[in-house]
């Protein structure tokens, strides 16, 4: 599965690489549409199933394998900001990127 993960880090940086503007930094918490949420900080996550773990951290994107006793165990989850509220993230299995969805910070204020 290792080899997974070095994959969607490639993966998430070629995504990164094509955006047109950078936020600050993909650390925070971000909801989806579905009412679900992670929050990052560094290479620390908080999964959408509540689970903390960690994965590979750059300051505009994150990727990680869900650990034991999370459903989406055997994925690979890889995440980029395109702004400050805005982040896609995408679920790898075997090599094969789903769809991406957009995700959202959760309770920005200005």
């Amino acid at each position: 599965m290792r080899g997974a993960l070095i994959a969607a880090v490639a993966f998430a940086a070629n995504l990164a690489a094509s955006a047109l503007a950078f936020a600050d930094a993909i650390d925070g918490e971000w909801c989806s549409k579905e009412g679900k949420n992670l929050e990052i900080h560094g290479p620390q996550i908080r999964t959408p199933a509540g689970i903390a773990t960690t994965g590979r951290y750059t300051r505009h994107s994150f990727a990680y394998e869900p650990p034991d006793g999370d459903p989406e165990k055997g994925l690979v989850i890889v995440m980029r900001i395109f702004s400050d509220e805005d982040m896609q993230l995408a679920r790898i299995r075997d090599g094969v990127a789903g769809t991406p969805e957009d995700w959202h910070r959760c309770n920005v204020t200005s």
